[in-house]
């Protein structure tokens, strides 16, 4: 008898983000699921921008 493993593909999801000010940065998300490596990417980016500015510490 073989074995057969489904194996999900690795997706990487870059978002690019720019706020008024002119400051960009880029998050990556991670997962074998398209729609959570998006909501990685996208948390990152949000968190990372509430970090530096200062909102959440």
């Amino acid at each position: 008898m073989i074995s057969q493993v489904a194996r999900g593909a690795t997706t990487r999801v870059l978002i690019e983000f720019a706020d008024s000010k002119g400051q960009n940065w880029r998050t990556v998300g991670v997962s074998t699921n398209i729609i959570d490596a998006s909501v990685i990417a996208l948390s990152d980016g949000m968190c990372w921008k509430l970090l530096h500015a200062g909102v959440i510490v």
